[in-house]
C-alpha cells in the first residue's frame, strides 16, 4: 500500500518515469502474491459492508475554462488516505490491483501530455486503462462511488487517447457512453458541487459528441 502512494507522489511531481517503475514493480508483487492465493481469491465475494472508505481520488487542481479545441483529462490518482485498522479487512489483491493498473495509465497519459507527445506512449496508456476496465467488471471492494466515478474518468481518457492518436468514430463513442453515464449520474443526484470534474467531462462531450449531430431543420 505504501508503494501506491509513493507512485503518486511521483506522478504528482510529475516524475513519470520514476512513478512507471514504482507502479510497475508493485504489479508484479500483486501478481506474484496473487499466484499464491489463487484458490482463496476465487472464492472472494464482497457486499456494501467491504467498501473501505479510506480508498479515495486525489483531485488536483484542474483548468475549467477550456477552449472547443482543447480534451478535459481525468487526472485524479487513487490513493489510500489512511490504513486499515485491525477492525477493518485490508484491501484485496485484485483492489490494489485496479488501483495500480488505473495509476499507471494515468502516468503514461499525462506524461505523453505533458512532455514530447509520442503516440507509443499513448498507446500504452490506452492498453493500461482498458485493462483497469476489464478488471473493474469482477466484483470488488472499491466502493460504489469511487467505481462509478473511475468508470467515467477511464471512458472520458480513452475518449481523449483516441482522439488525439486519429480513431475518431472510437473517441466518439467513447464520449457517447460517457454522456449516457453522466445523464444517469445527475438523475442520481451527482452535481459539480459533489464532482467537480462533471463540467469537464460536459465540455468533451459537446465536443465530441453534441457538435457532430446534424441541426434540426428549419
Amino acid at each position: 500500500m505504501a508503494g501506491l502512494n509513493c507512485g503518486v507522489k511521483l506522478l504528482l511531481d510529475k516524475r513519470y518515469h520514476e512513478a512507471v517503475a514504482t507502479f510497475t514493480s508493485l504489479l508484479g508483487r500483486l501478481r506474484a502474491q496473487r499466484s499464491c492465493m489463487e484458490d482463496e481469491e476465487g472464492q472472494a465475494s464482497f457486499d456494501q459492508k467491504d467498501e473501505h472508505q479510506w480508498v479515495h481520488f486525489l483531485h488536483p487542481i484542474q483548468r475549467q475554462d477550456l477552449n472547443d479545441s482543447e480534451c478535459f483529462i481525468f487526472a485524479s490518482p487513487l490513493i489510500i488516505v489512511d490504513c486499515p485498522t485491525a477492525s477493518t479487512k485490508p484491501p484485496s489483491n485484485l483492489t490494489l490491483s485496479l488501483m495500480t493498473v488505473y495509476n499507471l495509465a494515468l502516468t503514461y497519459h499525462l506524461g505523453a501530455t505533458e512532455t514530447k507527445p509520442c503516440d507509443s506512449i499513448f498507446r500504452k496508456a490506452l492498453s493500461f486503462y482498458q485493462l483497469a476496465h476489464n478488471i473493474q467488471q469482477v466484483p470488488n471492494d472499491l466502493g460504489n462511488d469511487i467505481s462509478t466515478l473511475l468508470s467515467i474518468g477511464i471512458s472520458n481518457n480513452i475518449g481523449h487517447i483516441h482522439g488525439y492518436v486519429g480513431h475518431q468514430d472510437k473517441a466518439t463513442q467513447c464520449f457517447q457512453h460517457l454522456l449516457n453515464t453522466i445523464m444517469y449520474v445527475t438523475g442520481c443526484g451527482w452535481t459539480s458541487q459533489k464532482v467537480p470534474q462533471i463540467d469537464g467531462f460536459l465540455h468533451n462531450v459537446q465536443s465530441w459528441v453534441l457538435k457532430q449531430q446534424p441541426a434540426p431543420a428549419a
